[in-house]
């Protein structure tokens, strides 16, 4: 899943101390686009989805759409190398909850 790669890279970007503008618009263009499916998904199966389960899409659905503007404001943005980590940081933890929530909604459903 796309969280779960966003997770990897923006760990790297944490660990190197470095995210680099192209790869910080390729993850904003990956949850983005992730985002725009899930929202899909979600407006198509309203009524099959189990109400707790429809509420962990819509936290995912956050993470998601949090991570495409996090990452798309490290390209847009004027930041020095200390700001850029600290928002390289604030991605990681947001894709690790994203793949948190999806690991658990896997679990529950039994996919």
């Amino acid at each position: 899943m796309v969280a779960r790669a966003l997770r990897e890279l923006a760990n790297d970007s944490v660990n190197d101390g470095v995210l680099p503008k192209p790869m910080a618009a390729a993850m904003s263009g990956a949850a983005g686009s992730a985002a725009i499916r899930l929202e899909h998904f979600i407006a198509i199966k309203p009524g099959e989805i189990a109400t707790e389960h429809a509420r962990s899409l819509e936290f995912i659905l956050a993470d998601l759409e949090a991570m495409c503007h996090l990452a798309r404001m490290i390209v847009t943005e004027k930041m020095n190398a200390r700001n850029v980590a600290y928002v390289a940081m604030a991605v990681r933890y947001t894709a690790d909850q994203a793949a948190k929530r999806l690991q658990r909604l896997d679990e529950d459903m039994d996919l």
